[in-house]
């Protein structure tokens, strides 16, 4: 485990590394873009659907890089224990933005208790 997952936790080191490198960072956009505004209802759908795409991205780009790269260059990712990343907030601090982006408050259509 790298000394920035040790301070900050695999969730940090993970976006961290996501928002980081543009490669990875239009693959996480692609993630978030899976959960849509409905205007009808006014909120967000799909949350739980991008959180688990995005998981499953980071798992096979951790196992392809360990076994095309074994020297780490993924960074924190490559150390993660993505057990332990909570992958919906990964989804939802996006959204958050996307909201204060488009003039909505910053937790409109987000559940009150974050899942």
């Amino acid at each position: 485990m790298t000394a920035f997952n040790k301070a900050h936790g695999d969730t940090a080191a993970v976006r961290m590394n996501l928002t980081s490198n543009e490669p990875l960072y239009r693959e996480y956009m692609k993630r978030v873009g899976v959960a849509t505004w409905d205007e009808d209802d006014h909120e967000w759908t799909g949350v739980e659907t991008a959180a688990q795409q995005l998981k499953q991205y980071v798992q096979e780009i951790q196992t392809l890089g360990r076994a095309t790269d074994p020297r780490g260059d993924l960074g924190e990712i490559s150390d993660a224990a993505l057990d332990e990343v909570d992958w919906y907030t990964l989804i939802v601090d996006e959204l958050v933005q996307r909201n204060l982006d488009d003039g909505r408050d910053e937790s409109a259509g987000l559940p009150a208790d974050g899942k």
